[in-house]
């Protein structure tokens, strides 16, 4: 059972929701749909097909949400997000983040009027690799009052999940369950209530989609459109669509992860790496030392949940390249990755100036891991 069917088992128990506030997978009651090229204006594609597996990678993102009604009397509610998303990943059984999306920045210097912010374009999960099977996704769209005593706890939800580095699946797992705990405490709280929901797990499709709080036929979706700049949904007339509370979130994927070098555990491992291979040039002891340290950062590379097994190779064996190039000859490699002999310290290019994209990349193809003796 995930935190969303526990937060309806709390919730409904306390009379504060009821079963139509919740979209669950197979219930087929709210309105959930695949947005097509034409209806997301501007130079964005919203095509649906297959991820490939052990090939791309995998983001979700919130593009945006509706709330129908900011004011309730005397109070005012702003939205929230609250998500969990996971996939497959055999180094850590499964890729698992947890997000919490508020305007506790901008709230803090005029919480009266947080119902006034924009909330556009925010990243929920990876890139993380596709290894295959489904992807499970939470995710609802809270209201909460300005003035709750829920507050300072969605902040702290709020700062813990941009610590927990979402690109990073290493670095956001310890940080799933605390999220977990917080969401159910928030949640459970009378001037929090929730919007609209989802619980599914299915093998994830490229496409952006619409889930919105309305029953399932009701609503001509294939009129509405997506705006290019804050992604809001608009209506033949090109008039604002927010007659029901909604949010529209997009599956990515993409073959490169250009920001591999900031994988936090294998860059510290390559940078003892290259200090040791710089010791060695004035203490021979150091090289087997440095070794052992090239062999332990392979490993990582081999069971890293943040990369797909092709770029791990890739970057396995240029390393192991530049490795026996420099601790053979005893010579420098420059930034351009050629050797100079006029050089006499052993140093290593950083993790950065690996070409795991580009031409170079795509001449050496086919090559296998190599070997560390």
């Amino acid at each position: 059972m995930g935190w969303l069917e526990n937060l309806y088992s709390s919730i409904t128990s306390a009379g504060q929701a009821a079963l139509e506030d919740i979209w669950f997978d197979g219930a087929q009651t709210w309105t959930l749909v695949p947005l097509a090229d034409t209806q997301v204006d501007g130079d964005i594609t919203a095509r649906t097909r297959n991820i490939q597996a052990n090939e791309e990678y995998v983001t979700v993102n919130l593009k945006s949400f509706n709330l129908v009604h900011t004011r309730q009397g005397w109070s005012r509610y702003y939205g929230a997000i609250h998500s969990f998303i996971s996939l497959s990943n055999p180094a850590v059984e499964r890729s698992t983040v947890g997000r919490v999306i508020s305007p506790n920045q901008l709230m803090s210097s005029d919480a009266a009027h947080a119902d006034r912010i924009i909330t556009v374009d925010q990243p929920l999960f990876g890139p993380a690799p596709y290894c295959g099977g489904n992807l499970e996704l939470e995710l609802g769209l809270f209201s909460v009052k300005t003035a709750d005593l829920a507050r300072p706890y969605l902040d702290l939800l709020q700062e813990l999940s941009p610590v927990a580095k979402i690109s990073f699946v290493s670095v956001a797992l310890p940080f799933v369950e605390p999220l977990k705990k917080g969401v159910e405490l928030i949640t459970g709280s009378g001037d929090t209530e929730l919007q609209i929901g989802l619980d599914t797990k299915r093998v994830p499709q490229t496409g952006w989609w619409l889930l919105m709080r309305a029953p399932k036929g009701s609503v001509d979706t294939a009129q509405l459109r997506v705006t290019p700049s804050d992604f809001r949904l608009i209506d033949q007339q090109g008039e604002l669509y927010s007659d029901v509370p909604y949010l529209i979130f997009s599956i990515e994927a993409t073959t490169r992860r250009e920001e591999y070098y900031e994988i936090p555990e294998l860059k510290e491992a390559y940078n003892k790496l290259r200090k040791l291979v710089r010791d060695a040039s004035t203490d021979p002891k150091i090289a087997d030392e440095a070794k052992l340290s090239l062999q332990y950062f392979i490993r990582l590379l081999k069971t890293s949940p943040d990369l797909v097994m092709a770029d791990a190779q890739y970057i396995a064996r240029k390393i192991q390249e530049w490795y026996g190039q420099v601790m053979d000859a005893g010579l420098d490699l420059n930034t351009r990755g050629i050797l100079e002999s006029d050089h006499l310290e052993r140093h290593l290019p950083s993790l950065e100036e690996v070409p795991l994209y580009g031409p170079e990349r795509d001449q050496d193809s086919g090559h296998g891991w190599g070997r560390v003796d």
